[in-house]
């Protein structure tokens, strides 16, 4: 396989995304030379998330760009400030672009932007593109995504304050699905998605087609012990991963869990990300009134996740139309069983049966999941469960080999 220099740019926050970047960077920077491109924004976030030296030590240089200055930089009425990133963001990716056309490299890595989806940087590349997209942007194409998020402009304001939300909203979102189209359809851009179910929604969606390219897990980090033996708690619990958002649907995990006997009913453990929000109240308040123990925690490290992992009874995964869901490998391979909704990248995950059971999305169905693995507490097996993350090629040298096969038909479709 030919070495190649390769250009990455991201416009991540830290979650999933970017910590799958991060790995993919690890298991590959012995095959391919990286360079790093991002804006100092995302530097800061990084190293407040704790990943700060994680992406730089897998590149050879790092380069970091100001976002360009706004005249009326102070504005932070309604959507104002989404309006002004989306003008930062062209002029930051147009420096970015030419830094990158300029170094001559072979190809050009480029990865989301949590603000428009998909970057605009697509469109201003003059070098090859192999483009990661994680997801179709979900607020133009799913109806109940779109509602709710048109639902939360100027949630909390009241009179000219929320209806000053409320349009500005209605400004920025045509400016966001604009760029978003105009980038995901960028001529000649090689495009990668992390299930089949992705590919199929982003060629629904764009008309593009999109290569499957599988993401994984660190079998080594993610394991059930020394002695592979179920790890007893003091309290059953079940884990429910995510952040505190209604799409992970964390609250029909609860009422799944309240329609359990009393007797026989776990509690739940919610492992979250980013800061609190009015959602995690809703979820307090069906918990208090279904009688179920939940506790939520925010911001737990890789050590704390494993532990989580292995203790759990089992580990459910309820999110709406979840694109990938690392959650699933990451409970399989620390040897817990997943009780998964049968509809999204979990159908492609799971192994209905063998790793754990795929049900329908209902509260109903998640209830009687959770009940058939308490009922058959031996069917799973720790180490087995641990074993068939390198047998089934979850690991993340597995994603990285698949990336590179990318890489090289990427190379080649330019060539001819």
């Amino acid at each position: 396989m030919r070495r190649l220099r390769i250009a990455v740019y991201h416009n991540l926050r830290p979650g999933g995304a970017l910590r799958a970047l991060d790995e993919l960077l690890r298991r590959s920077c012995a095959t391919h030379d990286y360079d790093l491109f991002e804006s100092a924004r995302s530097v800061v976030d990084r190293a407040a998330a704790g990943m700060g030296l994680a992406l730089d030590s897998s590149c050879r240089s790092h380069h970091v760009f100001e976002m360009p200055e706004l005249p009326m930089a102070s504005v932070k009425l309604g959507h104002a400030h989404v309006l002004r990133q989306v003008w930062q963001l062209e002029r930051l990716e147009s420096e970015i672009a030419g830094a990158i056309d300029a170094g001559g490299y072979d190809l050009a890595f480029v990865h989301p932007c949590h603000v428009r989806y998909t970057p605009a940087i697509l469109t201003k590349l003059r070098t090859p593109v192999v483009y990661y997209m994680q997801e179709a942007r979900r607020p133009t194409f799913e109806y109940r995504v779109r509602h709710r998020r048109r639902a939360s402009w100027g949630s909390g304001a009241t009179g000219a304050a929320r209806s000053l939300a409320v349009l500005s909203g209605a400004l920025a979102e045509p400016v966001l699905v604009r760029g978003d189209q105009q980038a995901a359809r960028a001529p000649g851009v090689y495009v990668l998605a992390n299930s089949a179910f992705s590919a199929e929604r982003i060629l629904a969606s764009y008309g593009v087609r999109a290569h499957l390219s599988y993401l994984g897990v660190d079998a080594e980090r993610f394991h059930p012990g020394s002695d592979g033996a179920p790890v007893a708690d003091a309290r059953p619990y079940v884990v429910s991963v995510g952040r505190g958002v209604a799409a992970k649907r964390h609250d029909l995990v609860i009422e799944a869990l309240g329609a359990l006997p009393e007797a026989t009913r776990p509690e739940l453990v919610i492992a979250g990300e980013g800061p609190a929000t009015a959602y995690e109240d809703h979820l307090r308040d069906t918990a208090a009134e279904l009688g179920v123990a939940v506790r939520l925690l925010r911001a737990v490290d890789d050590e704390g996740l494993v532990d989580l992992y292995r203790r759990a009874v089992v580990t459910v995964c309820a999110a709406e139309l979840e694109p990938f869901g690392l959650t699933v490998l990451e409970s399989i391979s620390c040897g817990t069983p997943v009780v998964a909704v049968r509809e999204g990248g979990f159908r492609e995950s799971v192994r209905d049966g063998v790793t754990g059971l795929l049900v329908e999305p209902t509260a109903r169905g998640l209830s009687d999941g959770v009940a058939r693995v308490l009922a058959d507490p031996g069917r799973y097996d720790p180490r087995s469960l641990h074993a068939s993350i390198a047998a089934d090629a979850w690991t993340w040298d597995d994603a990285a080999a698949r990336l590179h096969g990318h890489f090289a038909a990427a190379s080649d479709e330019r060539a001819r």
